[in-house]
């Protein structure tokens, strides 16, 4: 929502010999001058874009050569910002945007900045060109203080005869040094003399004329809501009208406006109008609000409207009609569009999640690290002392599930994003192969096969596959175990040419005959009830595979086929490979240490190393108190561990885990009014406030479905485990201390339930209401109460017989419930169409269930509309149900949206009730507008728009990936 605020005048200057000469105007911080209007699209405004060599997009250098850069040091959105820094005072530095075509003269722009000067000054020009590129008029507007903190500046300029095209340069004077950071830059064609301030010359008042009525319209010092004029109506006549109309600005057709004033009052009624205007000057339609009370005090008014097909311009009329008097006074002038800020990465992680070691041309020991984010990184470390060597991204992964070591020395990943990379010990960057198996959405753990050769397992097909150099991927036909969606592990026994892998979601481990093709499951059917084989290792003729959700790790022999041994707990990824000097295998629980004697079947603790193992290797160290072999490990706590084999010395070497940018999961906002978002996978926390445009990252959080706000807490929804915390926002961050914030309230493990995606806080009650998901290869989500007075848990599974709860709402006593036909992942629904039910919180029970439109397979949003209704969205269609008759009353396709073909769908739509009394939702990658009465959509965010948020001024706040995007209305 933009905010109100005077514009002040201009500041003139002249270009000599392209040498700027200036006077420098501090600007106190209660002098408000941001700009606005109708944004013009600057590129790169933000500059948070990537660059390219040492080019900033969007912008270039037509001053100086040095001193300008982009920088982290200091941002006012997202990470980043343009950095002038003039040591010179006899030279000048700008920074010049891309020129912006169609400008009208006679029109007015405004160009905006948010500056952070840390010495000296910095300007704003605008600046305007005619179709040759050739300069023909500059203004400015220069920040000296207050310093070390965003101030606002901005500088308004008509554009004069001839001006084709504008710019915006940030700019240090010849004479003067700074040090200045510049961020969100604007350019908008503006209203001229919204607040008055300019005056009157004679009868004429710039930028205003009077197009109705030819007197009754003056500047006035009488009242002023900012600075010391208005605009004065006096309108004493019931058969006239008087009117005053803004000069026209250029618009297009199908563009929402936006116009705010201040009136006041003393008699009558008086009206806001926006104006629409074809090319030839004809009125297309009038958008109206009008004002008659309360009077004498200054009261806001708005008005907003899309402009009609033929639209080529638009006005603003302030005015008092025919039939009526009136006297009022108008005063700040604000017109708008919705602008879309890019706000940024708002949740970063150094998060190891998987290692691998392999060694260079030189035989140097090397540590390959692969971190979780958005994208993934690969990482290149010295194996012995940690330190970095090189860091790639790997584009379209969001996570690193695999990792393996060819037999040449090559090293693959398999990733979240189902492709396959490749990297050579030393070479300049990472080969992305694309995606293994088209379809296959992820690869899962890779194995190291012979001559080169790598297998790997996928999701959702439930797949494998070879990759040889010089051939490439070859798929082993279809789904490895019918029905089942996973192969979550693999290992490789050379010496049978054998794979052995681990499927989900229920449960089985198969073995794979690479010379005949022959499958046979070996899982022991005592097993057979778990829901993966999560990590499989072969090692020296015994197959280790770790149990889930159990935890438990068999060792089976490979002869027998028996159970040998059973070690719980294990929190490694999988188990080492054969020690070089004993028949043995390392692994960790809970940051302990272990080792398993193949032989004597014998479990020993070793030491408590502090974290678990995501990788390790066996090397001699040559170092003092570390003879012949050691164990040499990567960490989960970024650490490498190395053991010593025959003295059991061991020691920890810190290693940098490269920081990713992380998806957001969910957003909402929090009763300080900040926008919370809760990262993906790795977890981790983001939070922005709109007030001050301060960013803030927290570690120490879950992977949150969902956010639920009430008093002074936010109600986090973690996966896995349906973990629920709390989070009092008016205490210190402080995850795992004593006492906890957030702290774990309860979870819902017990009733197989793992992902909660309907939260709902109503604070009135004291309660707090969750919505599950279940576990992989389960059906029947669970609907639970938690009583936030006395910690009491009520949880019914199957609310609605194998549905997921995924929507939850509330009105009164009453809980509304959407569901999704889809349970835990790798399991098909049985049901066909999801249900809405009430559940009555005075008797704690489901008292009515309903399908609210027929064939649609989840509801994924509801909400207490402005009609007291209950709406909802069931695949692409909007519903609304009256909780009193038990009836739809409304349903209408509204959205292109269909699940049909969808493997599994929790979360599309969201809604949110905004101040400004519409509803906007977020569906298929879309925002939208509903209007209430008409229930008609309108369509703002035409791609990449998910989850929704609003904040305290009605501004909404959506998702694209890492970033995070302001919708200012």
């Amino acid at each position: 929502m933009m905010i109100v605020r005077k514009h002040h005048p201009i500041v003139p200057w002249i270009v000599i010999l392209l040498l700027l000469v200036c006077t420098v105007i501090p600007l106190g911080p209660s002098m408000r001058v941001e700009a606005d209007g109708i944004p013009l699209a600057l590129l790169n405004p933000s500059f948070e874009d990537a660059l390219t060599g040492s080019t900033i997009p969007g912008w270039f250098q037509p001053f100086g050569t040095t001193g300008i850069s982009v920088s982290t040091a200091q941002s006012y959105n997202g990470s980043k910002s343009l950095l002038l820094s003039d040591t010179s005072t006899t030279a000048s530095i700008g920074a010049e945007s891309v020129k912006i075509s169609g400008i009208v003269p006679g029109e007015s722009y405004a160009a905006s900045v948010k500056a952070y000067v840390t010495s000296g000054s910095g300007a704003v020009y605008v600046r305007f060109f005619d179709s040759a590129g050739t300069l023909l008029t500059s203004e400015a507007k220069w920040v000296s203080s207050p310093a070390n903190q965003w101030t606002p500046v901005s500088v308004t300029a008509v554009a004069p005869a001839n001006a084709a095209q504008a710019s915006v340069l940030l700019y240090s004077s010849l004479s003067g040094t700074t040090t200045t950071y510049f961020d969100t830059v604007t350019l908008e064609r503006s209203l001229r003399n919204p607040g008055f301030e300019e005056g009157a010359v004679g009868t004429v008042i710039p930028g205003w004329m009077q197009t109705f009525g030819s007197s009754g319209v003056s500047v006035t010092t009488e009242q002023a809501d900012e600075g010391t004029k208005s605009l004065k109506l006096v309108d004493g006549s019931t058969t006239g009208s008087i009117g005053a109309e803004s000069d026209k600005l250029t618009v297009s057709a199908g563009q929402y406006i936006g116009v705010t004033a201040k009136a006041y009052v003393t008699s009558g009624t008086v009206s806001l109008n926006i104006r629409f205007w074809d090319a030839g000057n004809t009125l297309l339609q009038t958008a109206t609000q009008s004002l008659s009370s309360p009077q004498s005090q200054w009261t806001p008014m708005s008005v907003s409207a899309t402009a009609p097909a033929g639209t080529v311009k638009m006005s603003v009329l302030l005015y008092s009609s025919v039939a009526s008097t009136a006297t009022a006074y108008f005063d700040d002038i604000t017109l708008s569009v919705p602008a879309v800020t890019n706000l940024g990465v708002q949740i970063t992680n150094a998060s190891a999640s998987y290692a691998a070691f392999g060694q260079d041309s030189s035989g140097n020991d090397l540590l390959y690290i692969g971190s979780s984010g958005n994208p993934s990184k690969l990482a290149v470390y010295n194996a012995k002392t940690g330190a970095t060597l090189q860091s790639f991204d790997l584009p379209g992964a969001t996570a690193v599930w695999g990792m393996a070591v060819a037999t040449d020395g090559t090293l693959y990943l398999g990733t979240a994003s189902g492709k396959l990379f490749q990297y050579v010990p030393g070479a300049a960057s990472v080969t992305d192969l694309g995606v293994a198996i088209s379809g296959e959405t992820t690869i899962w753990e890779l194995t190291t096969g012979t001559s080169g050769k790598i297998y790997g397992g996928t999701y959702p097909g439930g797949k494998a596959f070879k990759y040889e150099p010089g051939v490439g991927v070859t798929a082993f036909g279809g789904q490895i175990e019918p029905g089942e969606q996973y192969v979550r592990s693999i290992a490789y026994d050379e010496s049978a040419h054998q794979l052995y892998m681990g499927i989900g979601s229920h449960a089985h481990l198969i073995r794979y005959d690479n010379n005949t093709g022959a499958m046979t499951n070996i899982l022991p059917a005592a097993y057979s009830t778990e829901e993966f084989a999560y990590y499989t290792n072969y090692v020296n003729g015994k197959i280790f595979a770790k149990m889930s959700p159990t935890n438990v790790t068999l060792v089976i022999d490979k002869a027998t086929l028996q159970v040998e041994s059973t070690l719980t707990g294990i929190g490694s990824i999988g188990v080492s490979k054969l020690s070089p000097v004993a028949d043995k295998v390392y692994y960790t629980k809970n940051g302990n240490l272990y080792s398993y004697d193949l032989t004597g079947k014998t479990e020993t603790q070793l030491a408590n190393v502090g974290a678990n193992v995501i990788g390790s290797t066996f090397l001699t160290l040559n170092e003092t108190g570390y003879p012949g072999y050691s164990y040499v490990a990567a960490l989960k706590s970024g650490h490498i561990l190395k053991y010593n084999l025959s003295t059991g010395t061991w020691a920890k070497t810190a290693f940098a885990v490269p920081e990713s940018p992380t998806s957001i999961q969910s957003i909402k906002r929090g009763p300080d009014g900040k926008i919370y978002s809760v990262g993906y996978l790795v977890g981790g926390m983001g939070t922005y406030d709109p007030a001050t445009g301060v960013q803030t990252k927290y570690k120490g959080v879950g992977q949150a479905e969902n956010i639920a706000e009430a008093g002074n807490s936010l109600y986090f929804g973690i996966y896995p485990g349906a973990i629920i915390q709390k989070y009092d926002v008016t205490q210190a961050w402080t995850p795992g201390g004593n006492p906890a914030n957030p702290k774990t309230l309860f979870n819902l493990g017990a009733w197989e339930q793992d992902r909660p995606f309907g939260m709902l806080a109503v604070a009135s009650m004291n309660k707090l209401f969750v919505g599950t998901v279940p576990d992989y290869g389960k059906l029947g989500g669970a609907f639970a109460v938690y009583d936030l007075n006395t910690a009491s848990l009520n949880v019914t599974r199957n609310v609605i017989t194998d549905q997921s709860v995924v929507a939850l709402a509330n009105k009164n006593n009453e809980v509304f419930g959407g569901t999704s036909v889809w349970g835990g992942l790798g399991i098909s629904p049985t049901a066909t169409e999801a249900k809405l039910f009430v559940w009555d919180t005075t008797t704690n029970q489901k008292v009515f269930e309903t399908v609210p439109v027929a064939g649609k397979r989840a509801i994924t949003s509801l909400l207490l509309g402005p009609d007291g209704n209950i709406w909802g969205v069931a695949e692409g269609t909007l519903f609304v149900f009256n909780p009193a008759t038990r009836t739809v009353v409304y349903s209408a396709d509204k959205f292109p949206v269909s699940y049909s073909g969808s493997g599994h769908v929790w979360r599309d739509a969201k809604m949110e009730l905004n101040p400004d009394g519409y509803v906007y939702v977020t569906i298929g990658g879309k925002m939208y507008r509903i209007d209430p009465a008409t229930k008609n959509t309108e369509t703002l965010i035409a791609s990449g728009a998910s989850l929704l948020a609003t904040d305290n001024d009605g501004d909404l706040y959506y998702v694209s990936g890492v970033n995070l995007f302001k919708y200012d209305k």
